[in-house]
């Protein structure tokens, strides 16, 4: 058995939320007992409907303790509040020529902490073939949808980017836009 120090971010009680040394986001720990109990409702879940709604219930009270706790501590959620589809908007939009288009993806997870990998590429460019437009999510510290629309004939890729309201991420995005339509030239 290993002992560590933690980061105690909420009072003690059967639920509270902690950040281990080599973790970004804190966790929530949950006593075995209440999870047992969380556990039971669950499978019952499975035969009747109203410990479904119960399960939900108690799961949004220790998310609602995290978010509160996590505020409290000016530390950002790791993930989304707002209903996304219905709050995104245009964040960037530009045109790129087609050889730079997995140097913006990487790029563009780099700002949001997604590991964009071989497998991410692929999806795009098995995507983009023989459609108008490609949709491609990346969920990182933030959710983004790129729009990849390939124009015809051309080495040219039209980009538009969507998420939730974020000006320094659209600044960001803007400059990167900038950047690589400089390079063209």
């Amino acid at each position: 058995m290993e002992h560590i120090d933690v980061e105690l971010l909420a009072p003690r009680g059967n639920v509270t939320v902690i950040r281990l040394p080599w973790r970004k986001f804190p966790g929530v720990f949950i006593q075995g007992d209440s999870f047992s109990i969380l556990e039971a409702a669950a499978r019952a879940a499975a035969r009747t409907a109203p410990e479904v709604q119960e399960l939900a219930d108690d799961l949004s009270k220790i998310l609602a303790l995290y978010a509160k706790t996590l505020n409290e501590h000016n530390i950002p959620l790791p993930y989304t509040t707002a209903t996304y589809e219905d709050s995104t908007e245009l964040l960037a939009s530009g045109r790129l020529q087609s050889p730079d288009l997995r140097r913006f993806f990487e790029l563009v997870s780099g700002y949001l902490d997604y590991d964009f990998d071989d497998s991410d590429w692929m999806a795009i460019t098995t995507g983009i073939q023989g459609i108008p437009a490609f949709d491609y999510p990346l969920l990182g510290s933030a959710a983004l949808t790129v729009r990849v629309r390939q124009e015809n004939g051309q080495e040219n890729v039209t980009i538009a980017v969507t998420g939730m309201p974020n000006e320094a991420l659209r600044i960001r995005l803007d400059t990167l836009f900038d950047v690589l339509t400089h390079e063209e030239k």
